[in-house]
C-alpha cells in the first residue's frame, strides 16, 4: 500500500492556477482551482462532470485562458463518453465565441 499520489496546486498573485492531481484526488484539486483569475492550466486524466466542464466554460467565456491536458485514452467506455461529451460541447463553445467575435 502506498500513500496518496502526490499533486501539485500553485497559485500565484499573477492569477495563475496550475493543477496537476494524481488521479485518486484530482477532482478534490480540480474544484479547488476552478476560482483561477487569468489563467488555469489543468493536467488529469479526463473530465466527465457536466458540472465542471460547465465551470470550465464560464471561467473561458468570462475571459479566462484554460488549458487542459488530459489523456488520449481513456479505458472506461461510459467515462470515455462522457468526456468526449463534454470535450466536444468546449470546443463548439469555443468555435461559436470565436465567430462572434469576428462578427
Amino acid at each position: 500500500i502506498t500513500p496518496a499520489p502526490p499533486s501539485s496546486s500553485l497559485s500565484t498573485n499573477t492569477g495563475l492556477t496550475f493543477v496537476n492531481p494524481g488521479p485518486d484526488v484530482a477532482w478534490f484539486y480540480l474544484k479547488d482551482s476552478l476560482y483561477a483569475q487569468h489563467t488555469l492550466q489543468a493536467s488529469m486524466l479526463q473530465v466527465t462532470s457536466p458540472e465542471i466542464c460547465n465551470q470550465i466554460l464560464d471561467m473561458y467565456q468570462s475571459g479566462i485562458d484554460i488549458q487542459l491536458m488530459v489523456s488520449s485514452h481513456i479505458s472506461d467506455e461510459k467515462d470515455c463518453l462522457k468526456a468526449n461529451i463534454c470535450y466536444e460541447y468546449l470546443y463548439q463553445q469555443q468555435q461559436q465565441q470565436k465567430e462572434q467575435q469576428k462578427e
